[in-house]
């Protein structure tokens, strides 16, 4: 290989590792205009007695689905005494970037905050007392998979909880 040659490899590497930085630049500014822009959905809360419907995106778990692929058994609360404080604590040792948003009787409303890319995901906690369980719903606001985050995230609240 010539020295000629070898400029023109050098030069041409440069190049592509140029266009690989900025265009990651570009994607990683766009996940973080999503996620700051990624507005609290009108649409959650009780309805019914029930929490929202589960979306048909794979970025959501709750325990009133029937949809097996979202679906995950509510959290045990009988024999536990004010188990929404318990819950709340549970939450709040469990998972950082945690707010309570809404605390409405029997119902709280959490959004989770990402670390990396800020992204805030929707948690929603219902006591059903008749079943002496705590019923949930934790769904991303924007993208379509969350690679299990969500029902991770449950099941670090179950096991703070159980504690």
């Amino acid at each position: 290989m010539s020295s000629g040659e070898s400029k023109i490899s050098n030069g041409l590497v440069r190049r592509i590792v140029r266009k690989v930085i900025v265009l990651s630049l570009i994607f990683v500014a766009g996940l973080l205009v999503m996620s700051m822009t990624a507005a609290r959905p009108a649409h959650l809360g009780v309805h019914g007695g029930k929490l929202t419907r589960v979306p048909d995106s794979p970025n959501c778990v709750a325990s009133m689905t029937e949809k097996e692929a979202f679906k995950a058994d509510p959290i045990d609360v009988a024999g536990v005494e004010q188990p929404i404080e318990k819950l709340k604590l549970a939450i709040e040792s469990a998972i950082p970037r945690s707010k309570l948003v809404t605390e409405d009787g029997n119902y709280l409303h959490y959004e989770f905050t990402s670390l990396l890319f800020r992204f805030v995901d929707d948690g929603e906690f219902l006591l059903d007392e008749e079943q002496n369980v705590i019923d949930f719903r934790s769904g991303s606001r924007v993208g379509h998979s969350d690679m299990g985050t969500n029902r991770k995230r449950i099941e670090k609240i179950r096991t703070s909880f159980k504690q």
